[in-house]
């Protein structure tokens, strides 16, 4: 799990934390790298779909998607 924090660059927040920093800095919806970083770094460790999109506070029909597009296989 170090390798995926410094991945995700958390600098010692928790990833529920830097989520939500993440949301409220993007008001437009346009996926950011690090969404895009955190989104392959939990789908590589099968975390399923419905519980990314929670934790990004997207749809979960966004992160299905989003996922088909980057080659990462929906749980």
């Amino acid at each position: 799990m170090k390798h995926e924090r410094k991945l995700l660059d958390l600098d010692g927040k928790d990833l529920d934390e830097a989520i939500a920093k993440i949301i409220v800095e993007n008001p437009n919806n346009d996926w950011t790298e690090k969404e895009v970083r955190i989104l392959t770094v939990l789908a590589n460790n099968k975390i399923p779909t419905r519980i990314i999109a929670e934790k990004l506070g997207r749809t979960y029909d966004a992160v299905r998607v989003k996922r088909q597009s980057l080659g990462l296989s929906n749980t």
